[in-house]
């Protein structure tokens, strides 16, 4: 999930780095932090309610230094001895014990069947997804002078990793009467991707999607808006259209999902294959059951290990050679 900054948190995140420090000990012995604390008083000359320490993870402990100077003070120094080992300190940094991540990607995002009341920065940063991170939300939705989809920009990790179908539960009527609990609606929110952007060789390339309002992108038709969506319909392909009942920002873009373009014979075939894979594997399991009872006649201890065929995902996939030949027509 992508957690978005706020005033609090960028003022917190200063005051950490410039009064905080994080201690452990180089040998593992029990103590307390008041312990420490006596010790840095009187390795550093302060006064004692001038440090404030508490238990800490993954470090043992968390000292708060009321004055900056003091703070500066102990980490330039390599350690303070303490009974038979030393403490080692190390400043407070917001990078410590995390994993950088890059969201190169840019990508420009309809959001289709959020709520007006819920046309928000904070509710559409939580309705993109956790791989994405909000750019900002176009004037034009958020004056609501186009109310038909809420239109943004994001940073993203990962187009492909964009959900494309989401649930936000928002509070419902104040005026409902409720002893315990709490009444919410629930609604679904397509999320279209519309225009993509990305650095190549330092120049930025756009790509276009083509999208259809009330059907999920990669899909042919509309579904019921209550059904919960876990993986796509399969073999249904997504096609352009100058209808104008699709988008007018779509004309002359390609389908959001890689396999949509892919409406030849090769298609038609995966898909047909697709749906008679059991009768496939139980041919294959007969043909091989027969060779092998043929070949265990002259063999005293003969191990058959069947592997059941895959389902297959499109090119590439366990097919034989005739069919991989008619996929690639």
């Amino acid at each position: 999930m992508v957690v978005h900054s706020t005033p609090g948190m960028v003022q917190e995140a200063a005051l950490l780095e410039s009064n905080a420090t994080v201690a452990w000990l180089e040998r593992e012995m029990r103590t307390s932090p008041e312990e420490i604390a006596v010790a840095l008083v009187k390795d550093i000359g302060c006064l004692r309610p001038d440090i404030d320490i508490i238990c800490h993870f993954p470090k043992a402990f968390l000292i708060r230094f009321f004055h900056r100077h003091h703070c500066a003070d102990v980490a330039s120094r390599p350690a303070v001895p303490f009974r038979e080992t030393r403490i080692q300190l190390r400043t407070w940094r917001i990078e410590s014990h995390a994993e950088h991540i890059d969201m190169s990607h840019h990508v420009r995002m309809c959001l289709e069947g959020l709520p007006l009341q819920a046309w928000d920065a904070h509710v559409v940063a939580s309705t993109i997804g956790a791989n994405c991170s909000l750019d900002y939300i176009e004037p034009v939705s958020c004056l609501k002078m186009d109310t038909e989809v809420l239109a943004l920009w994001a940073c993203a990790t990962c187009p492909e990793k964009i959900p494309r179908v989401n649930w936000i539960t928002l509070p419902a009527r104040e005026d409902s009467e409720t002893v315990y609990g709490w009444h919410g609606v629930q609604n679904r929110v397509l999320l279209h991707l519309s225009n993509h952007e990305k650095k190549v060789d330092e120049c930025t390339v756009s790509e276009g999607f083509t999208w259809r309002r009330n059907i999920i992108d990669g899909e042919a038709v509309a579904r019921d808006r209550r059904e919960r969506i876990t993986s796509l319909a399969p073999c249904q392909d997504r096609h352009d259209s100058d209808d104008g009942d699709d988008h007018h920002r779509g004309g002359g873009r390609r389908d959001r999902d890689n396999t949509a373009n892919r409406s030849g014979p090769g298609t038609r075939i995966r898909c047909n294959l697709s749906r008679n894979h059991h009768d496939d594997q139980r041919r294959h399991d007969r043909y091989h059951g027969d060779r092998d009872r043929r070949e265990d006649r002259g063999t005293h201890h003969h191990v058959v290990v069947v592997v059941p065929a895959r389902v297959l995902q499109g090119s590439g996939s366990t097919s034989s050679l005739v069919a991989r030949c008619l996929e690639n027509v």
